[in-house]
């Protein structure tokens, strides 16, 4: 229950969702939202804030300045607070990115590609439980319900965009989007490929899980031939995920 707080109020739980540090970092001000005079001093204090972090060397001002303008450039839907944590998880060897003495544009490039990837799967069951919460409040029209999965499918869009893959639920996103006729055309060429890939994933994972259970591992060649033979029960969902992943491969 580190997550939510229940609070008893005329003899009736309300749950209250406690907001995680990464949730409370990014509502601070976004970099896009300071003017062009504020950003400028705002960068240069954490561009000095980031090597006193490292212990390097002011180096060249150059390359600060250029350093300043990738920030300004690249980076305007994150806060000042999140890349100050961004880099200290990156100090604590939090990310697979391993710590170093150096601060350039490519440097801060690779923290930052880490840190949103962190961010997502940290606040992954927070974003859930909110919506979940949120959505338990009243009984939301169809145009909130729309609204709702507008926002879950651009969440998934993220996360496709930053690991370049999907997890969680998605069956009701693909039905979501099917029915609106959004989705790839799923001719018979389509379907044969999408079913190869959910064979090779399903194949791969049950061999993973049969590794850690010898029932499992007895079980395994049965399995297989279910899988090969298109009568896996998991392969609808691993499909519907797949045909998602190519539909966010073709938005821009």
């Amino acid at each position: 229950m580190n997550n939510l707080q229940t609070i008893q109020t005329n003899n009736l739980a309300v749950i209250k969702i406690k907001k995680p540090l990464l949730a409370i970092l990014e509502s601070k001000k976004q970099l896009r939202d300071y003017n062009e005079i504020e950003i400028n001093t705002v960068l240069v204090n954490l561009t000095i804030h980031l090597l006193d972090l490292l212990a390097v060397n002011s180096g060249k001002k150059d390359h600060q300045i250029k350093l300043i303008e990738f920030i300004k450039a690249s980076n305007f839907n994150l806060t000042i607070e999140e890349i100050k944590h961004a880099f200290n998880l990156f100090v604590q060897g939090e990310f697979t990115l391993k710590p170093m003495q150096q601060l350039n544009a490519v440097v801060f490039g690779q923290v930052m590609k880490e840190y949103k990837a962190y961010k997502i799967e940290k606040l992954r069951v927070y974003r859930q439980k909110k919506q979940l919460h949120e959505n338990q409040k009243a009984i939301p029209s169809k145009q909130d319900q729309e609204k709702m999965l507008d926002e879950t499918i651009m969440n998934f869009y993220l996360e496709y965009k930053n690991t370049g893959t999907i997890t969680g639920i998605t069956s009701h996103i693909y039905d979501y989007l099917y029915n609106q006729g959004k989705l790839p055309q799923h001719t018979k060429e389509f379907k044969s490929m999408i079913l190869k890939k959910a064979q090779t994933i399903a194949k791969s994972e049950e061999m993973t899980n049969a590794t850690k259970s010898i029932e499992l591992h007895k079980n395994l060649k049965s399995v297989i031939a279910k899988i090969e033979a298109g009568k896996f029960d998991g392969l609808k969902t691993i499909s519907k995920r797949l045909v998602l992943i190519e539909y966010f491969k073709n938005q821009n």
